[in-house]
């Protein structure tokens, strides 16, 4: 009741412990709580401190068991410092700077301690044979440290595969993990596979498909059911055809959020008297339209308002102008 966690530890480490401090007359709940959570090493150092005799004579632990704990400490020593000090010496000689090592290294722990032979260097071999450079592939590494904590065999290499199977290209596919390195730690079954069965069936062919994969392949990490398939009900809730949806969001998969970002915008044209067939033709022609911000969705359709010149022309057209540009057309 004192340390619940005390039976979790293993068999061979409550053997071992218990043996040693029975042996010394040591095997009190006390000392038992505090010796199971300490390290091998540390284990050692306590019982010598504690087994000197009253009378000045030390109590030596049995050479044997000295020399196993000793052991065990280099072994210690080289899984936790050996090879992170390997990794950082081989990212510095591929030519990483000391900032990008730093930033590889602070996401150690999750990176499940890689070694440079068994799983760094096979994964760098494997992005030069891609046709990566080596700037691009440091900063994939960078961007994605947890590449390293990724199964080369059961988890990259067939996540690349199957980028060239749905068709993209060698460029399109650089381009896409360049942009988004994560795109192939994600899982295959659970995310890149349904994702694009849903672009599919929401009626984009296969170049669109392939476009949307290689210009923002951020998309395939939304969830469908919470931020994607809402959108889509939303578009064809303003007045879209399937055909339009799709070619919107293959022409602009970057989307802000329906409530605080498509919503709003759309009331502030519906208050001013634009029907939902004005406002999904102009997404339609237009869909960077929405991405603009608010503040310069309601001062320009303000503007234009307030002249009596809020047209769906002139509102695709004021939107794109730089903030200079607008004042002399249409605030002077």
């Amino acid at each position: 009741t004192r340390m619940p966690s005390l039976l979790t530890y293993s068999s061979k480490r409550w053997e071992h412990r218990v043996g040693v401090l029975d042996s010394k007359v040591l095997l009190t709940e006390k000392d038992l709580c505090a010796c199971m959570q300490l390290a091998d090493t540390k284990f050692a150092e306590e019982l010598l401190q504690r087994g000197r005799g009253e009378q000045g004579r030390e109590q030596r632990l049995p050479e044997e068991f000295e020399a196993e704990l000793q052991r065990r400490g280099r072994e210690e020593r080289r899984h936790e410092r050996k090879p992170q000090q390997e990794v950082e010496a081989f990212l510095i000689s591929f030519g990483f700077s000391n900032e990008q090592v730093g930033k590889v290294l602070s996401c150690w722990h999750s990176c499940l301690n890689p070694d440079v032979d068994g799983q760094v260097k096979p994964i760098f071999i494997w992005l030069a044979g891609l046709k990566f450079t080596r700037l691009q592939i440091s900063n994939i590494v960078v961007a994605f440290p947890k590449i390293f904590s990724c199964s080369l065999t059961d988890q990259l290499q067939p996540a690349a595969r199957w980028l060239y199977d749905i068709g993209m290209d060698r460029a399109q596919v650089l381009n896409a993990v360049t942009r988004f390195p994560n795109l192939i730690g994600l899982s295959l079954e659970e995310q890149l596979k349904p994702f694009v069965r849903w672009l599919t069936e929401i009626g984009m062919d296969d170049s669109q498909v392939t476009k949307v994969m290689s210009t923002y392949p951020q998309i395939c990490s939304y969830s469908l059911e919470s931020r994607l398939k809402p959108l889509v009900r939303w578009l064809s809730d303003i007045g879209m055809d399937d055909s339009q949806v799709a070619r919107v969001i293959a022409r602009l998969p970057k989307w802000p959020t329906l409530e605080n970002g498509l919503k709003p915008k759309v009331q502030l044209l519906r208050d001013r008297g634009f029907s939902d067939t004005d406002i999904s033709r102009a997404i339609n022609r237009m869909p960077s339209l929405l991405t603009y911000s608010s503040e310069r969705w309601e001062h320009r359709v303000g503007v234009l308002d307030a002249e009596g010149r809020l047209t769906e022309e002139a509102l695709r057209s004021c939107m794109a102008l730089s903030d200079t540009k607008f004042v002399e057309c249409y605030e002077k």
